[in-house]
């Protein structure tokens, strides 16, 4: 699920207004926790989630390591999310309760500042991200 980018193309599209006030060029990338928590990252894929002129759009990179990861926000997925995830109306949503649960972990790739020029905040606030916090 998280190397194929055409899978998402509907649930973007049916979330659309959650991506509305991001920034053009904001990037959320989605990877498999095990390859985050691994000693040495074998070659994988990262899924990213990419605003563009036109709406939200998905495509898949390599991904080389945290560190290099070219996106705003890394969401890293435990097999029970991937599971959770497939063909489930409202995914994004669903990302709350996965959060939650523990089975979805945030990195904020960008300092704060950042995250909220390039309008993040409502979108992190719908799936639980609590590292704007609750004050607006």
């Amino acid at each position: 699920m998280l190397n194929d980018a055409k899978r998402w193309v509907h649930t973007l599209e049916a979330e659309a207004a959650l991506f509305e006030p991001l920034r053009l060029g904001a990037r959320i990338g989605l990877v498999a926790e095990s390859i985050i928590a691994a000693s040495s990252v074998p070659a994988t894929e990262l899924l990213v989630w990419e605003r563009g002129a036109k709406g939200m759009r998905a495509t898949v990179e390599p991904y080389a390591g945290f560190e290099s990861a070219a996106v705003d926000l890394l969401i890293a997925l435990d097999d029970e999310a991937v599971r959770a995830l497939e063909g489930v109306p409202g995914t994004v949503r669903m990302l709350r309760r996965l959060a939650r649960g523990g089975h979805a972990l945030f990195f904020a790739r960008r300092p704060r500042a950042e995250l909220e020029d390039a309008g993040y905040e409502d979108l992190l606030y719908e799936i639980g991200f609590a590292y704007l916090g609750t004050c607006r």
